[in-house]
């Protein structure tokens, strides 16, 4: 794997910098995917007896993660669960459920989102839940083991630290194969081997 190693050390040390307590830095906010995960973690519960209210409390930090201008994933997955909220409860159980293939998941997911899109959709065109979207849902859960997919930033990372790797429009299995590849080996071989960053 061809590694610009020059190009990588300078992105890593950009992204430290931008790492600082939020209250010291209120400008650098880089730090707050870290909260959103911890607020998800203290209020996630699949069982919990109104879905609905769980879910939206549990998504209460995402910020942009899940939402920004183009894609409405989290107000669209709200949108359902208030509409049948056992079958988003459905969809995440088996989103979550580890004895099954990753993408598997993930395409089934986005399936069950289509069909309540046209049983609810109201006039919405799409129902958001896309290859990031449901990647950020699988990380907020399993922040050890998931990372989030991007395909625009991906791209360009990949295309300044590691020239050869291949990310295609359109090939999401395999760019997400790509991308969780690529991500194993960084956090694997360089961040947790850096002494000088207790973040990793």
């Amino acid at each position: 794997m061809s590694m610009n190693k020059p190009a990588f050390s300078e992105i890593l040390e950009k992204y430290k910098k931008a790492f600082p307590i939020w209250w010291e830095h209120p400008n650098h906010r880089e730090q707050y995917k870290w909260i959103a995960v911890k607020w998800f973690q203290d209020n996630w519960n699949i069982d919990a007896p109104d879905f609905y209210e769980m879910l939206k409390l549990a998504l209460g930090k995402t910020v942009n993660l899940i939402e920004s201008k183009g894609v409405q994933g989290r107000e669209m997955i709200e949108f359902f669960a208030r509409r049948e909220p056992e079958e988003v409860r459905a969809m995440f159980a088996a989103l979550y459920d580890e004895s099954l293939p990753v993408f598997d998941r993930m395409a089934g997911f986005k399936d069950r989102a289509q069909a309540l899109l046209e049983k609810f959709g109201e006039g919405k065109k799409v129902h958001g839940q896309t290859e990031n979207v449901m990647s950020v849902y699988l990380w907020l859960r399993y922040p050890d083991k998931y990372y989030i997919y991007r395909y625009e930033l991906m791209k360009k990372f990949a295309k300044t630290v590691f020239p050869d790797y291949p990310f295609v429009s359109g090939h999401y299995r395999e760019n997400l194969e790509n991308c969780a590849k690529l991500f194993r080996h960084i956090n694997n071989k360089y961040l947790k081997t850096d002494r000088n960053w207790s973040v990793c």
